[in-house]
């Protein structure tokens, strides 16, 4: 006995598994890139936190 479910998913699979190919292409070009974006965030969140922050409290 086929259930709705498995028709449904039988008959829309080729769709899909086009979309599922696409994000996973996408994907691979985005998320390099947002890994090196977050990474030159963090380097200079450290340099503000380690060199900058402490000259602005000399000042004072």
């Amino acid at each position: 006995m086929i259930t709705a479910p498995v028709a449904l998913t039988a008959l829309s699979w080729s769709q899909v598994h086009k979309v599922v190919e696409w994000i996973a292409g996408e994907a691979q070009l985005v998320l390099p890139v947002l890994g090196a974006i977050w990474l030159i965030v963090q380097i200079l969140a450290k340099v503000h936190s380690t060199w900058i922050k402490p000259f602005n409290r000399k000042d004072k």
